[in-house]
């Protein structure tokens, strides 16, 4: 999480768990001025770099995100549906 480069690698975490947390706070933290939910602890590092509540849908996480991150709304978006759409395909 937080990787720019080969110089820069990010963040890593401790267990899978964790860095999936750290993943969905991160998001919170864009999508939303609310405090953070009590039940976990903070452990997304880069949680208070975040403009809060900049990027409340799937689009406006375009130049925010991943770099460059032009399409990076649509990607998770294409993710999404395709999930949506082997599930559909596995009843």
């Amino acid at each position: 999480m937080g990787a720019s480069g080969p110089n820069d690698p990010g963040a890593s975490f401790a267990t899978p768990r964790e860095g999936v947390l750290a993943h969905i706070q991160h998001l919170f933290a864009y999508a939303s001025t609310n405090p953070l939910p009590d039940k976990y602890p903070l452990v997304d590092p880069r949680f208070d770099l975040v403009k809060r509540g900049s990027a409340n849908t799937s689009i406006s996480l375009n130049g925010k995100w991943a770099v460059p991150g032009h399409n990076y709304g649509q990607s998770i978006l294409n993710l999404y549906e395709r999930i949506i759409q082997s599930s559909m395909q596995n009843l």
